[in-house]
């Protein structure tokens, strides 16, 4: 840029530092509207700072698409064209052009550039250029600028697990898993089955199965034969590659049970609802599949808090067997709080085996309260970078008009036991309804861990969320 003398130097040298204050990313045109003749006169500096071009970059995850937003604006009546520059990814000198797209301008207001469909994860730039026109200047967005970054994540494949019916000890059982929404994976599927009777997967794994994948569908375990009856959990995980991330599988998911029963005879036990102190607390025991079976049913009920049913029942039942059917237990109204664990066993006779249940059997848990017991929903907020706000919300309901607080707990990076805090908050509620952890910036790449924990009070009981659930997982990634 030139001046005619000294005086308008010291004029262009204040301007241009007001503009770089106040962080426009302008560049002048050589000649500026009011400075004919290449001096750039007040007027013409009044115009360029007021022309601003601000762009925010979509982000997408692999296979979908992305592209740049701008908004002009402070200019007058503008024309031209705004060309918008997509770099290879990570390329943070914005070297190396992979896409452009040129729209006219017609007016101040917003502008979208076309689409474009990465083939590869990472971060791409975009650059954002005005062309500027007779009565204004162009405006450009710098190189790496963090809104102008389009992130594309790997996909984030479902997993959905089905496992083979019910069968007679002797004959084989399998798991199917369903993979849907991957961006053509090739990892594999990885089945365990656990028991017989293993309520929580935490004994020895039985069996194993991989099968590799090859796109989405649907995917068979390998067979496999008991030996031994009981139930049997399957628990099958995605193996993600570079462009689809792992799924985890987890213990008691629903349809991923296998009852292996004695000469076709089957029992499936079902405990009442939840209830609070002076309620009242029943089991039923479907008996099915057996040769017009006779004998007893006889449940017991242990606790509370008794973990491994070990202490003397505190309630035991009698019903007297004449065929397949549901039977009952009876009601216990419990005086304490806590856990009650049911356990219901068929005595058999002599065309049928007998068949119990075990301790801590799915369905056969009841939490006897000392007051109200809300149900406490998280939410945790999206994957995103480092740097970018994560934060928690919590949905608080079936609560006795319940006050106290609600305290979020931010754990990691990379903390699965939930023991290293990185950021919490505590908020006071009144009523049931939603309430929110502010917000938190990480600093560091990894997985964060949410819990959230209401105090409960004199009408209502306290609830805290598991460490790890997946709905309180955020992966923070780095910038590049």
């Amino acid at each position: 840029m030139t001046t005619a003398s000294r005086p308008h130097h010291r004029i262009l040298s204040a301007a241009r530092a007001g503009l770089l204050s106040l962080g426009l990313a302008a560049t002048l045109a050589a000649t500026a509207p009011g400075a004919p003749g290449g001096r750039l006169t007040e007027a013409g500096f009044a115009t360029a700072s007021a022309v601003t071009l601000t762009s925010t970059a979509a982000h997408t995850t692999i296979g979908g698409t992305i592209h740049d937003h701008a908004e002009l604006s402070g200019a007058v009546d503008p024309t031209g064209t705004i060309t918008f520059h997509l770099y290879i990814r990570f390329d943070t000198e914005c070297s190396v052009e992979i896409f452009s797209s040129t729209v006219a301008v017609d007016g101040n207001g917003p502008y979208d550039s076309a689409p474009y469909t990465p083939t590869e994860i990472g971060d791409y730039p975009w650059i954002a250029e005005y062309s500027g026109d007779a009565n204004n200047p162009p405006v450009s967005t710098p190189c790496s600028d963090y809104a102008e970054i389009s992130g594309v994540s790997p996909a984030q494949p479902k997993l959905q697990t089905n496992a083979s019916p019910d069968v007679v000890l002797g004959n084989p059982i399998h798991d199917t898993a369903m993979v849907t929404d991957g961006h053509a994976p090739i990892g594999g599927v990885e089945f365990y089955l656990f028991g017989p009777d293993d309520a929580n997967c935490t004994g020895p794994v039985v069996f194993r199965s991989y099968k590799s994948l090859d796109g989405d569908g649907s995917y068979d375990s390998a067979e496999f034969t008991p030996t031994r009856p009981g139930t049997y959990r399957w628990v099958a995980g995605i193996l993600g590659d570079e462009e689809n991330d792992s799924v985890s599988g987890h213990c008691n998911q629903p349809n991923e049970e296998v009852t292996v029963t004695v000469r076709g005879l089957s029992l499936a036990t079902q405990a009442s609802p939840n209830v609070a102190v002076g309620g009242r607390i029943s089991d039923a025991a479907t008996l099915t599949g057996g040769d017009q079976p006779t004998g007893t049913m006889t449940f017991r009920l242990y606790g509370p808090n008794d973990s491994d049913c070990a202490k003397a029942p505190a309630f035991t039942g009698t019903a007297v067997v004449d065929g397949n059917g549901v039977y009952s237990s009876g009601e216990f109204a419990p005086t304490k709080a806590g856990t009650y664990r049911w356990i219901a066993a068929y005595s058999g006779d002599t065309d049928n085996e007998p068949v119990a249940g075990a301790c801590n059997d799915t369905g056969e848990r009841v939490i006897v309260s000392p007051r109200t017991a809300p149900k406490l929903v998280t939410d945790a907020s999206a994957n995103t970078l480092v740097g970018r706000v994560v934060r928690d919300v919590a949905t608080l309901s079936g609560g006795s008009s319940p006050t106290g607080t609600i305290k979020f707990t931010l754990y990691g990076p990379n903390d699965p036991t939930c023991a290293k805090v990185a950021f919490t908050r505590t908020v006071t509620i009144s009523g049931n309804g939603t309430y929110r952890s502010g917000d938190f910036r990480p600093g560091k790449a990894g997985t964060y861990r949410w819990r959230a924990e209401y105090s409960g009070d004199s009408r209502n009981g306290s609830v805290l969320t598991a460490c790890d659930d997946a709905a309180e997982r955020v992966i923070v990634r780095p910038l590049s």
